[in-house]
């Protein structure tokens, strides 16, 4: 199991971050990067079958700059850790297509039982309410009762 960890020299949660990260997956091998560019290159380079990584957002401009990697992001289990729950941070967060969200002021908790549910194979925790994902609303769905007509293109 590999986990890569993303966060810029001034994010002060960084050392707890790390040490979530070691106490749920002991058995982890461990990569820090402190700037997108160093992330990508990594991420371009060969993964474990089981990668995990997370990025710790401490500004608007670095989660512009992780969602221009979302497409190398979308290979691996990831954790995103927001700066704040404005909407459209959240919106932003959601558009990285994580394994699991929430902020940093209160989410460390709540990253650790993440990153022990992935190291269980098991599906990541449901999010607290300022981080459902804001694109459900709108998300089409099947429900009970409504039928589809199947003769679509059918001579009547």
């Amino acid at each position: 199991m590999q986990a890569l960890y993303y966060a810029v020299p001034e994010d002060r949660n960084a050392s707890k971050i790390r040490q979530n990260i070691e106490e749920a997956m002991p058995e982890a091998h461990i990569e820090c990067h402190t700037t997108v560019g160093g992330l990508k290159d990594r991420l371009l380079r060969g993964l474990d079958k089981k990668t995990v990584v997370v990025v710790s957002i401490t500004s608007e401009e670095d989660l512009i700059d992780t969602y221009f990697i979302q497409h190398l992001l979308s290979k691996v289990s990831l954790i995103v850790l927001l700066p704040d729950r404005e909407c459209h941070t959240v919106a932003m967060g959601h558009r990285l297509h994580p394994y699991f969200i929430c902020c940093t002021d209160d989410g460390l908790a709540r990253l650790a039982e993440a990153l022990k549910s992935i190291a269980r194979h098991e599906r990541p925790p449901e999010p607290t309410a300022p981080f459902r994902n804001p694109f459900e609303a709108v998300m089409p769905t099947n429900r009970i009762g409504v039928q589809h007509d199947v003769r679509i293109g059918a001579a009547a």
